[in-house]
């Protein structure tokens, strides 16, 4: 969430299949001891306290920059639905998602997204 601390710097964002699943990561996978393995990263215990610390959805509210997120409606690893619960934090925020994508994207998604992000930025 380095965009909402930089506000001023930051007119907009664009996020793709953000990870905000992470603030639940213990509840839905459980408890664990040092690290555990989240997809190809290894999340450490202090990581997890931080993270459950942090109060993402009332931060989101403190950015008023436009935001666009991407998210693939077949994402196992970050559900879209902390993505649909984010366009309501946001102040001003969009949510594409890409039937029946994954987590990432790649071939036809990745080249709608590129076309669609240069096309904001040039608006």
């Amino acid at each position: 969430m380095v965009g909402i601390n930089h506000k001023d710097e930051i007119k907009g964002m664009f996020l793709l299949c953000p990870a905000y699943v992470i603030i639940d990561f213990r509840k839905m996978y459980g408890d664990f001891q040092g690290s555990a393995q989240f997809g190809n990263m290894m999340i450490s215990e202090k990581y997890m306290t931080d993270a459950e610390s942090y109060d993402l959805y009332n931060e989101m509210k403190k950015y008023d920059g436009h935001v666009i997120i991407y998210h693939g409606t077949r994402d196992g690893m970050a559900p879209i639905s902390y993505s649909e619960k984010a366009i309501d934090y946001f102040p001003d925020a969009e949510l594409y998602t890409l039937k029946g994508a994954g987590h990432m994207f790649g071939g036809k998604e990745s080249d709608v997204i590129e076309r669609d992000i240069i096309k904001h930025i040039l608006e």
